[in-house]
């Protein structure tokens, strides 16, 4: 008898656009697969320089709908850059002291006004859904990518996995700085040679060379692209991935 092999859905950076989430599950039937992996960066809409407090509430909806309706065990959704410090003040961490550098525009200034935010932060399934970094059939996946500076090759799977997801509960360190695997490098106008998986570079700073392949969105292109064997979904709502059997199938909108 054939194994079954478990089908995994990937929709990258939403970034508000609720026509896009939409769309994704106009052509998938989320019951059809074991997990429903978000990219991150559900926060701050590219159309705007404020954020639509209209197109965010439609977007938790169909959020909302998704965990009553298929279940939150089937939901893994990894922070983004763009989510981080949404979800550090809903955690209540005290404010870390932010690197210098074009993080700080999105880190530091939230676009969303406290009352409304006030409102998302009761939809506690969610946020306590988020996590840094999960893996699925052998792909390793987060919201910008890992290189060797922040994977450690001398840790099982299992025990990085654990130690990144642990950093959302401490994301400082003892003198109240951001945790590496939170700041930005250079590429991104950040203080570290290559930034953390919420904001590694695909295009300047990303390259194939874990011991397994890795699936992205974070950097914006037109469309889905590949390095060796990993992939980047962020094509400004234009595309998303199904994972079948092993492999990766990116389709487009």
């Amino acid at each position: 008898m054939k194994e079954t092999r478990k089908k995994a859905l990937v929709i990258p950076d939403i970034h508000q656009n609720h026509d896009f989430l939409d769309g994704v599950f106009h052509s998938e039937d989320p019951d059809a697969f074991d997990q429903i992996i978000f990219l991150g960066d559900l926060f701050d809409s590219k159309e705007a320089g404020y954020v639509s407090t209209d197109s965010l509430q439609r977007c938790f909806k169909k959020l909302e709908w998704l965990f009553g309706n298929v279940g939150q065990q089937k939901i893994h959704y990894l922070l983004g850059n763009h989510d981080a410090v949404y979800y550090f003040k809903w955690k209540n961490v005290e404010e870390p002291n932010f690197p210098h550098g074009s993080c700080v525009n999105y880190y530091g200034h939230p676009r969303v006004d406290e009352d409304t935010l006030e409102t998302f932060f009761c939809f506690d399934d969610f946020w306590r859904s988020i996590r840094m970094v999960t893996m699925f059939d052998g792909y390793l996946i987060s919201h910008a990518g890992f290189s060797p500076e922040h994977w450690s090759l001398k840790m099982s799977v299992h025990e990085n996995i654990n130690a990144l997801n642990d950093c959302l509960d401490h994301p400082t360190d003892e003198h109240g700085d951001l945790l590496p695997v939170f700041r930005a490098g250079y590429a991104r106008g950040g203080d570290l040679k290559t930034g953390g998986p919420l904001w590694m570079d695909w295009n300047k700073e990303f390259k194939d060379e874990l011991p397994f392949p890795q699936i992205v969105g974070h950097t914006i292109d037109r469309t889905w692209r590949k390095s060796g064997k990993s992939y980047c979904l962020d094509g400004r709502q234009s595309c998303y991935a199904t994972i079948e059997d092993g492999v990766v199938y990116p389709k487009e909108l």
